[in-house]
């Protein structure tokens, strides 16, 4: 069998597509096989338990064989160690408590509660927020307008500049690298402060209510 017809096979078996939701997942370019899913089964199976038991939210639906595909993140997540599962949930838990002042206007910029978001990453780390950003945003209505410093194109930061311009006071930026050693990211970190500081601000001007 062709290479090409394999990717096509590959493609049809690992495509999913949520009408209901209008969303469609392809990762039939992730390395992982048949195999793999597998050995995942009986995770994916615990986390399906759980969630669908009382006071565990809502209860995922199963949907042909993407059920343990659908779950294969959560299914991961069990497969660390207790150690680095709860260096995780508390991650998580610090990021929630902070969201919850920025929303409640007790986490606010020198100039008020924050109106917009800068997101400072290249690669996974501005395509994520982008993807739920699209997907997810509903315009007027979100707490915060969201901005990307996502490539290394001038001329789009200057626009994005000139798009914030007079509310810095009132943005809230964020510096994503998952290596954390990033040069892009912080060279558009240093871009961002040098634009915070000639509108008189410091970049870390956040303070509480």
């Amino acid at each position: 069998m062709s290479s090409t017809s394999t990717s096509w096979n590959r493609f049809k078996t690992y495509y999913l597509h949520l009408a209901s939701l209008g969303l469609s997942v392809d990762i039939s370019k992730m390395a992982f096989n048949e195999e793999d899913l597998e050995n995942l089964k009986p995770k994916a199976t615990n986390a399906l338990a759980t969630n669908a038991r009382p006071g565990a939210g809502c209860p995922v639906q199963p949907r042909r064989r993407a059920t343990s595909r659908a779950l294969l993140v959560e299914a991961a997540f069990l497969a660390l160690t207790q150690v680095q599962q709860d260096q995780i949930t508390q991650a998580l838990e610090q990021i929630e408590a902070f969201t919850r002042k920025v929303h409640a206007g007790e986490a606010l910029g020198q100039g008020g509660t924050f109106l917009n978001l800068l997101v400072i990453g290249i690669g996974g780390s501005a395509l994520g927020p982008q993807f739920v950003a699209h997907a997810l945003g509903q315009g007027g209505q979100d707490r915060l307008k969201p901005y990307f410093f996502d490539n290394t194109d001038p001329d789009g930061m200057d626009r994005v500049l000139e798009a914030l311009h007079g509310q810095l006071d009132r943005t809230l930026a964020i510096v994503i690298s998952k290596s954390g050693g990033t040069k892009e990211n912080a060279q558009w970190m240093l871009e961002a402060r040098q634009a915070w500081e000639a509108a008189g601000l410091s970049l870390q001007g956040m303070r509480s209510r």
